[in-house]
């Protein structure tokens, strides 16, 4: 117990000097995904167009949905010359391309529009080595975790051959998501209080929706979102899904709906990791 009072005294001793302690303003450029997903565009089932020869066009692609940019600041504790502590903070705003699968038949083309975008706001542990030099540039290396509770949103537009259309807006909401990321950057001091970073890095985040909500549900322009029972506007993922089957009038079985109650689903995941640029300043306070 006494070691450890010791401790908090010495760190506490630390942030009263002011001198170890420092701000970073940061902007972040997520350029590619390296986490992504196989994408599906097959929605015969909630659109059946009978009788027709049908060919279907589907883009070819994966989905992922890191790429974006995420913008914050941090607050850390210099140790020692080598070794940082430091907590970061910020709100990233990615979107993945449009997808789109098209159903040519005998009347004309039906579309599958999608596009997901993702909000998150996210706190980041790290830790950072740097090589004790004498010269400006130094380089370091930090490695960290990173948590929050991101937002998917997937926007969903269908266009008839003969002019018809249904849109809709669906969030997927999950709980406390935790990832970790990595980073190799070079810093440029221009005095003992400030210097100029940038840096390489990968962030690495899945997410398990636990539901999701239908926030907007048009046909051809109209919004009937009122319309949609809880079934048809909520969705539970579950690690098991039950489902009951009852028989039906001349023969065969349907699966019986309560209109009342979220629709069930399997857990899935979604792949929200990123390879990044990320600049920023430093500015240590109480030195000149």
């Amino acid at each position: 117990m006494k070691q450890f009072l010791t401790s908090v005294f010495c760190l506490w001793a630390l942030f009263l000097s002011g001198q170890n302690i420092f701000f970073e303003p940061v902007i972040e450029f997520a350029f590619a995904d390296f986490a992504t997903q196989p994408f599906s565009a097959s929605l015969a089932d909630r659109y059946q167009m009978a009788n027709d020869d049908i060919t279907e066009k589907i883009q070819i692609g994966e989905l992922g949905m890191g790429s974006g940019f995420a913008y914050g600041g941090a607050v850390g504790l210099r140790m020692t010359d080598f070794l940082f502590l430091k907590m970061k903070v910020t709100y990233q705003l990615a979107s993945s391309e449009d997808y789109t699968s098209i159903y040519q038949t005998a009347g004309g083309d039906d579309s599958y529009n999608f596009k997901y975008t993702t909000k998150l706001l996210s706190i980041s542990p790290a830790l950072q080595l740097q090589p004790a030099l004498e010269t400006p540039i130094k380089p370091y290396m930090s490695i960290g975790l990173i948590a929050g509770v991101p937002e998917v949103e997937r926007e969903f537009l269908f266009t008839g051959a003969n002019g018809e259309t249904e849109s809709e807006i669906l969030v997927y909401a999950s709980g406390f998501s935790v990832g970790y990321s990595t980073n190799l950057g070079l810093s440029f001091e221009t005095s003992e209080s400030f210097s100029f970073w940038g840096e390489f890095g990968l962030n690495h985040l899945q997410v398990k929706p636990n539901i999701s909500q239908v926030f907007e549900y048009k046909i051809n322009g109209n919004d009937v979102t009122d319309t949609l029972t809880d079934h048809q506007k909520f969705t539970d993922y579950l690690d098991e899904v039950d489902r009951v089957y009852a028989p039906v009038a001349g023969g065969g079985v349907e699966e019986v709906i309560d209109e009342t109650i979220p629709a069930q689903a399997p857990k899935f995941v979604m792949g929200l990791s990123s390879v990044r640029i990320n600049v920023g300043v430093r500015y240590f306070i109480g030195r000149k």
